[in-house]
């Protein structure tokens, strides 16, 4: 199931971004993507937690809900990034809110304005859908964490981990 999204196009330094909607197969079968969630597991894995191990029938399942919804960042042809928004209701404050579960830009493109954008279109997609707000973690100490504030993101919360070994 795709979302209803329009391709989105900007301009950075030069290089042209298009957004558009995909699918979980068209992220997995993209020509980039072993290069990228390779570079993706090695940058955003959590110390203490297994190696990534993406688990693809989930995705899926997500997917045709219609819980997940998949942004991907486009150079031409090339994916340079992707956004995985997790739109769901809270059942806390009954209120639909985007999160984004993962959100990656590939080192070669990330001066492009690429991660930005994904960011503007997470919170499209997320107030099409009917959400008040959008979540989203970034590695303790990681570029994100440093992007956020600059483009309206406030610290609310800290993640905290302990691995279980019983």
């Amino acid at each position: 199931c795709v979302f209803a999204m329009t391709q989105v196009e900007t301009t950075v330094g030069g290089t042209d971004v298009a957004y558009r909607p995909i699918t979980f197969d068209q992220l997995e079968s993209d020509p980039a993507w072993p290069d990228m969630v390779a570079e993706y597991a090695q940058e955003c894995r959590i110390a203490g937690m297994p190696p990534c191990d993406h688990q693809s029938d989930m995705y899926r399942m997500m997917e045709s809900q219609g819980i997940m919804r998949l942004i991907g960042a486009y150079v031409g042809d090339t994916l340079v990034g992707f956004c995985n928004l997790l739109v769901t209701r809270l059942p806390h404050y009954g209120k639909v809110v985007g999160t984004m579960e993962s959100m990656f830009v590939a080192k070669d493109w990330r001066k492009s304005g690429a991660g930005i954008g994904l960011i503007r279109e997470a919170e499209r997609v997320s107030a099409s859908a009917g959400a008040v707000a959008v979540l989203m973690t970034a590695p303790a100490g990681g570029s994100m964490e440093r992007l956020m504030p600059m483009v309206g993101y406030r610290h609310t919360n800290t993640v905290y981990f302990k691995a279980l070994d019983w």
